[in-house]
């Protein structure tokens, strides 16, 4: 049996290495590797000694806390009702961190969470390195007082703050356009529109895809819900509102998200409207459910990448690294989907 009591230095004596080698290999600080080779010998030697530094110790010594927070708003962590884009960013952001051997820590932000400031305590308590915030709104508040602090902090996605910090996002504005474009394209005139909520930036950046381009065009919608979609429950009432005020004049329904898309489809099956034969629906995001016969038409949304850029983004400042001013705006795709008519044929 292997004592646990094995120690850095007993490690670094089989190496043949220094300490601080050893300590290079387990905490790998950017910039200062060692070859793969010594790299491959001295966790050989950890794995068969059954040894690991305590990592208390390590940020003491390291001035780190080896960990990254990721703040996000708890109803977007409902398991009844999964947020599709915070998964895809959370993935992203532990997947960027990793690399470079941090760990990410998921945050719901609560009404108790900014009442009694817990995100100080992260702070100050040096409990994290750095922060990303994911889908703040202003009513949360809490954004101005964090930045304060003077910790890093990069935004994904959100409401765009007074003197923001650095900031990752997608083309929600040019998504949706391209969407609406690719719809008029397919020959689609008598168009509804299931209306946005108003309530974060990108719904509004949204509508302002849907808006312009059907302008552009020369179209105006035959109806917009008065009913602003946002999720899937949402979707169905506004699903309902649109049927009951068009019945069949409407060859398409432009909706701002999958989410409430899936919503204004359930509705439509549930009254004998076909899809796409009667009545096309197009969505944002570019979700794939499996309990989904169609995959809506919509664009996709680089969910997971906008997580691995915010933590790289992240990681750069920690190193010293001055950021740009602009925002990063990363591309989306049309995905063409089965819910979207031809009419040209």
């Amino acid at each position: 049996m292997v004592s646990n009591s094995f120690n850095i230095r007993q490690i670094a004596k089989l190496a043949g290495v220094s300490v601080a080698t050893v300590s290079r290999v387990l905490n790998p600080p950017p910039g200062r590797r060692v070859t793969p080779d010594l790299h491959d010998r001295i966790m050989r030697l950890c794995d068969e000694y059954h040894y690991y530094p305590n990592m208390h110790t390590v940020r003491m010594f390291s001035h780190r806390a080896g960990t990254v927070a990721l703040l996000a708003p708890a109803e977007n962590m409902n398991p009844g009702n999964p947020d599709y884009n915070l998964s895809g960013v959370i993935y992203g952001a532990e997947t960027g961190l990793a690399e470079e051997a941090l760990s990410l820590t998921l945050v719901a932000v609560t009404d108790r969470f900014v009442k009694d400031k817990e995100y100080l305590k992260l702070i100050r308590g040096k409990m994290v390195d750095g922060i990303l915030v994911w889908g703040w709104y202003p009513e949360q508040e809490f954004l101005g007082e964090l930045l304060a602090e003077g910790l890093p902090v990069v935004m994904i996605s959100g409401d765009i703050p007074p003197h923001a910090p650095p900031r990752v996002e997608y083309q929600n504005y040019e998504g949706m356009r391209t969407v609406v474009e690719h719809v008029l394209a397919c020959g689609h005139r008598e168009i509804a529109v299931a209306t946005p909520t108003l309530a974060c930036y990108a719904a509004r950046e949204r509508l302002r895809g849907i808006n312009d381009a059907l302008r552009e065009a020369g179209i105006t919608p035959v109806f917009r819900s008065k009913i602003a979609e946002l999720n899937y429950e949402a979707g169905t009432v506004a699903g309902k509102e649109i049927l009951d005020h068009c019945g069949k004049r409407i060859s398409c329904i432009v909706v701002g998200n999958d989410d409430a898309a899936f919503g204004i489809a359930k509705v439509l099956l549930e009254r004998g409207v076909r899809i796409p034969e009667d009545i096309s629906v197009t969505g944002a995001d570019g979700i794939f459910l499996r309990r989904q016969i169609q995959q809506m038409t919509s664009f996709r949304a680089p969910s997971f990448e906008m997580g691995k850029t915010g933590a790289k983004l992240l990681i750069d400042i920690l190193n010293g690294q001055t950021p740009s001013g602009a925002p990063l705006r990363l591309p989306v795709e049309l995905i063409p989907g089965d819910t979207l008519a031809d009419l040209n044929h």
